[in-house]
């Protein structure tokens, strides 16, 4: 098997799948109330905050960075 090429494969089938998600979620959105969209992209952006600096925190063994 050539892998390269399979790996570009499963890589433009994932981004494929992850646009449609996308797509989907933002159907979905769309019926929702404004208040409901805008609560849960804050926790959105929160978790993705915490992610961000959990992942900070591992990569330098939880020593601050100078």
């Amino acid at each position: 098997m050539y892998q390269p090429r399979a790996l570009g494969l499963q890589e433009r089938a994932a981004r494929r799948l992850g646009l449609a998600l996308l797509r989907w979620s933002r159907r979905r959105e769309a019926l929702n109330s404004p208040e409901t969209v805008l609560l849960r992209r804050h926790t959105e952006l929160e978790m993705q905050n915490a992610t961000a600096e959990l992942q900070r925190k591992l990569a330098t063994l939880g020593n601050p960075v100078v």
